[in-house]
């Protein structure tokens, strides 16, 4: 299914407002779709809503260095010379080299008609945007692609699709 820029509702970005300060479980039950008073997101709370509701059992605290590490053990590392990204893969971008993992900007590819374009929460255009893959590194903050993750289970027959519509990941 194509992946329209239109369809993205309007989220709004909030730096702070991460998985450890927003619980994930309580937005897919009870604040979706976002509504015009919606205090926002960062690009780790937004990833894990959207994996989430792809029916995989990321923990709720994975921020970007838990995406990066993995310290439950529930994410596989891709390389994109060998595999090709697919949808729902995690993405993470640095400005040059990993100095601070907390630092990784992370997305999730969508695949489609159009390449791999990543959807993410960015600081720089206040809110949740779609981003074709070869121009993340236009901001000097996503230079290098630094990690691909692929959830262990991303079934779609698990997917939780109007929650994917209200995030804006599916149109």
């Amino acid at each position: 299914m194509p992946l329209k820029k239109e369809n993205i509702p309007y989220i709004p970005y909030a730096v702070h407002l991460g998985p450890t300060r927003r619980d994930v479980d309580s937005v897919l039950a009870k604040e979706l779709p976002v509504k015009e008073n919606d205090p926002g997101m960062n690009c780790q709370l937004y990833t894990s809503l959207v994996v989430r509701s792809m029916g995989t059992q990321v923990p709720n605290y994975y921020r970007s260095e838990e995406w990066f590490t993995d310290p439950d053990d529930v994410l596989q590392t891709i390389d994109p010379i060998h595999v090709p990204i697919q949808t729902g893969d995690v993405l993470g971008f640095v400005p040059q080299d990993i100095k601070d993992k907390k630092k990784i900007h992370v997305g999730v590819a969508h695949v489609g008609e159009r390449g791999v374009r990543v959807v993410h929460a960015s600081r720089e255009a206040g809110r949740v945007i779609v981003t074709p893959i070869n121009r993340m590194p236009h901001n000097q903050n996503h230079k290098r692609l630094a990690m691909v993750r692929r959830p262990n289970v991303l079934d779609p027959d698990h997917w939780n699709h109007k929650t994917l519509v209200d995030l804006g990941f599916m149109p």
